[in-house]
């Protein structure tokens, strides 16, 4: 647990997220705040409340466009897998191959979809986790301790992860 308390006290620091972290509290003029004082409860933008969802959503579109949280390659390689896992199989340019051949190209395509939603899952879970992580942050001061779920999930959400992983492909639990 300590490990994982420094880790959350670590990375909003990080020269990876202080970019972000500079532009919300430029963006909103958010006061610097220590730990131990009072949360910012109301944000106002050009003289307008803000909800606080509004603004987490502002940190979510950040940290989603940030090119610092992937190398670049990485990152390319991940939209194209969000376009390929959200659209239907196209497979007209198969009708001229054997129906074997055919059926095991389909059955290999759906499986590579599966195992792309459950890529994107995790992805989708870890910039979730960012974005919560920054919006604590910059709301309280305060760290949140980063969770292994994330990365290495614990015994318990172990099983979860392989379930998530057999609805998204063709095995079954």
């Amino acid at each position: 647990m300590e490990e994982s308390k420094l880790l959350g006290t670590l990375l909003p620091s990080s020269p990876d997220f202080l970019p972000i972290v500079r532009a919300i509290r430029e963006k909103y003029q958010l006061p610097e705040i220590s730990p131990g004082d009072d949360p910012i409860t109301e944000i106002f933008l050009n003289g307008e409340p803000v909800t606080l969802e509004g603004f987490r959503q502002e940190i979510k579109a950040l940290v989603g466009n940030s090119a610092d949280n992937l190398p670049s390659e990485a990152s390319k390689i991940i939209m194209r897998a969000k376009a390929f896992v959200e659209k239907p199989l196209d497979m007209h340019e198969l009708e001229s191959c054997p129906e074997k051949m055919k059926q095991a190209l389909i059955q290999f395509c759906k499986v590579a979809q599966g195992i792309g939603r459950f890529v994107v899952r995790i992805i989708d879970q870890f910039h979730s986790a960012i974005v919560d992580m920054l919006y604590i942050y910059l709301l309280t001061k305060e760290s949140q301790e980063v969770h292994r779920g994330i990365a290495s999930p614990p015994s318990a959400a172990r099983n979860d992860t392989n379930s998530l992983f057999c609805q998204t492909t063709l095995l079954k639990p």
